[in-house]
Order: C-alpha cells, then sequence, then structure tokens
C-alpha cells in the first residue's frame, strides 16, 4: 500500500527542491528530471493526468507541465545573483510569447478613487506577469502610488525581493511585501494609502490552515485543456476579504489561454481560469477538492 510519505516523494515540485538543495546544478536539474524521462519514455514521479484523469492532456502537455514546475523552481534559483538589469530584461521578455489584456481595467482603476484588489494565479511565468502588469497599471493608472503584495512564505521568494527592487527603481512605485502568516499582518492597515492597490493569489489550497484564517472566503480555480474541458478547484481568496474591508474594486487577472492574460472586474464570486499545464500548484492537487465538467 503507498503511504502519504510515498505520494509526497513522488510529487515534482519536492523532487525539484530537493536535487537543487543537494547542490544541484540547473542543469543537472533539468537532465534528471526533463531530459533522462524523455529519453525513457517513463517518469517516477506523478504527472498532470494522475490528477485530472477526465481532461484531454496530450503527452506534449504533461511534458511541458513537467518542464513548467522544473523551471519554476531553477528561476528561483538564479534570481538570488541575478543582477538588476538583467533581471529586468528577463521578466520584460514576457511580452514576446504573453498578450496581455489589461488596459481597460487598469484605466478603471485610475478613473475610480479608492484602493483596488488584483487576485491572480501561480502560472509559471507568475513574476514576470506581475511586474509587467504593475508597469502596466501604473502607466495607465498614475494616481497609483503602492502594490502591496501578500504571501504565505515567512521565507521571502527572491524573485519577490527583486520585483520589490525594480518596481521601486525601474516601474517608480512602492512594492511592499506582507507575509500573511507574520505578526505584522495584523498592522498592514497603516501601510494602506487611498491609491494602493493590492496583490494577492486566490489559488491557494483549502488545506492550508494559515492562509485559510488570513483569507475567510473561497474561490473556484477552473483548469483548463485544449478542448475545452474544465476540472474546478475550490480554493482560497484573500482578495475578496480585502475587498470587502476596504470597500474597494476587486479585479482578477487570469489566462483564458496558453498565450493571453486578462485583467477583469471580479462581479461576485471569484473564478479563475489557467490552462492546466501552465499552473505551477498542479503536483500538490491531492489538498484541492475538485470537479471536472
Amino acid at each position: 500500500m503507498m503511504t502519504w510519505h510515498d505520494v509526497r516523494e513522488k510529487q515534482l515540485d519536492r523532487r525539484v527542491m530537493g536535487i537543487l538543495s543537494h547542490g544541484a546544478s540547473p542543469i543537472e536539474a533539468r537532465r534528471s528530471l526533463i531530459e533522462i524521462p524523455r529519453q525513457i519514455g517513463s517518469v517516477d514521479y506523478q504527472d498532470l493526468s494522475t490528477f485530472l484523469p477526465k481532461l484531454e492532456l496530450t503527452e506534449e502537455d504533461k511534458d511541458q507541465a513537467r518542464c513548467n514546475v522544473v523551471n519554476y523552481f531553477i528561476e528561483r534559483e538564479a534570481f538570488t545573483s541575478m543582477p538588476d538589469d538583467y533581471a529586468d530584461r528577463y521578466l520584460r521578455d514576457i511580452r514576446r510569447t504573453m498578450e496581455f489584456d489589461i488596459d481597460a481595467a487598469a484605466e478603471a482603476i485610475n478613473a475610480q478613487p479608492g484602493q483596488a484588489v488584483l487576485e491572480t494565479v501561480h502560472h509559471w511565468a507568475n513574476f514576470s506577469v506581475l511586474y509587467e502588469t504593475c508597469d502596466q497599471i501604473k502607466r495607465k493608472a498614475p494616481r497609483v502610488d503602492r502594490f502591496i503584495l501578500f504571501h504565505n512564505r515567512p521565507d521571502v521568494d527572491p524573485r519577490l525581493v527583486m520585483l520589490e527592487s525594480l518596481a521601486l527603481s525601474r516601474v517608480k512605485v512602492e512594492f511592499i511585501l506582507i507575509c500573511i502568516t507574520s505578526p505584522i499582518f495584523k498592522y498592514f492597515r497603516q501601510l494602506v494609502t487611498e491609491n494602493t492597490v493590492f496583490l494577492c493569489m486566490g489559488d491557494m489550497p483549502i488545506e492550508d490552515a494559515q492562509t485559510k484564517t488570513a483569507a475567510g472566503s473561497f474561490a473556484t480555480l477552473n483548469l483548463t485543456d485544449g478542448s475545452g474541458n474544465v476540472a474546478a478547484q475550490q480554493t482560497l481568496s484573500l482578495g475578496s476579504r480585502l475587498a470587502r474591508m476596504f470597500k474597494a474594486r476587486h479585479y482578477k487577472l487570469d489566462y483564458p489561454d496558453t498565450n493571453r492574460v486578462e485583467m477583469r472586474p471580479v462581479d461576485s464570486e471569484l473564478t479563475l481560469r489557467v490552462p492546466a499545464k501552465d499552473w505551477i500548484f498542479w503536483p500538490i492537487l491531492g489538498s484541492y477538492v475538485t470537479t471536472q465538467h
């Protein structure tokens, strides 16, 4: 019988982090987890179809999903020593492959006084998309003077630290990081200005007790394939609570397909979309409540 420990050891994200933590280079990590499995035609860890059997996922989809997870964690390691100029070019390079449809929402933020909430998902290019989105919002909504991003890990991702630095030096806007599991979370209101935009992730698993305490609301994450099928996950939403707390306008930033990101207002209940192969959390789908249609 497979134990919970066995399941955890077959999670791709844990494999990547384990290999990198033992001193392997990014090239070695990619070879072990991507290139060798391609050569032998099989993997010894769970793949995307393990959790989403009703989605029509091709072998290319599953291979891309694996590559996205591996590259996501390799990127984290690279940012620990990346110069600002190179990081800026690297992050902005997302414009070559991703179409951004956010102008109308950004202009609405500029036209209406008060705070705004922007909720998104952990896409493989999450940090590049966030950086470009903040830049475009600032261009279309010059009144915005501060972004406050909420995260749930006390050990701050080096990519967030880089975003904090680049936002101030290149985008000319403050970018503040708040950990929702730290004592400072209860005092974050002191950092809020009239022109603040809150950034948060709406795809955290409902089993995350600490996030659940802070969030207090649920959302729906629709994982999609290329054939119109959907696997809906129940997730936690901090953005809904923030919108109520500040009477702020609530927006979502999500992905109707692989090469497009949209920013739209949230009408009532929050529903976010992302292609399953592009979502970084798929290795822990066992922590989510899933319905497929």
